[in-house]
């Protein structure tokens, strides 16, 4: 009862927040600034992840996959996670959830070295 309860949440919020983002105008940057990128002047791993998610839902395949990839790599993890949480299998899950933590880790670290640039946020003409 507790998990459909949590789920019916998170599903609530998660199309609020798509709606939000749906609507929300990017074309100047984006929609929710990093604090990070602000403060350092580098890229975190989820800096342009809104804007990907704005361009999905546009429809813009391509340029969502320009400003974070990471939301493409990490789609069918998530979904495998999100069934085996359903179904009361935590130990698979955990395993899941410390794989996306270290890739995580190694994209944020990569995006801000010069020889990987191409994982930087960019915006296609």
């Amino acid at each position: 009862m507790r998990i459909r309860k949590n789920l019916w949440f998170v599903l609530t919020l998660g199309i609020c927040g798509l709606v939000f983002v749906y609507f929300s105008e990017s074309k100047t940057g984006a929609i929710f600034p990093c604090v990070f990128n602000k403060l350092t002047g580098l890229y975190c791993s989820g800096c342009g992840m809104t804007r990907a998610v704005h361009s999905i839902l546009h429809f813009k395949l391509y340029q969502a996959f320009r400003f974070n990839m990471l939301l493409f790599i990490f789609s069918p993890f998530l979904l495998l996670y999100f069934f085996h949480y359903i179904n009361g299998e935590k130990s698979f899950g955990d395993k899941i959830i410390y794989a996306m933590l270290i890739v995580t880790l190694i994209f944020g670290i990569l995006r801000n070295i010069p020889a990987f640039s191409w994982l930087a946020p960019t915006v296609v003409n």
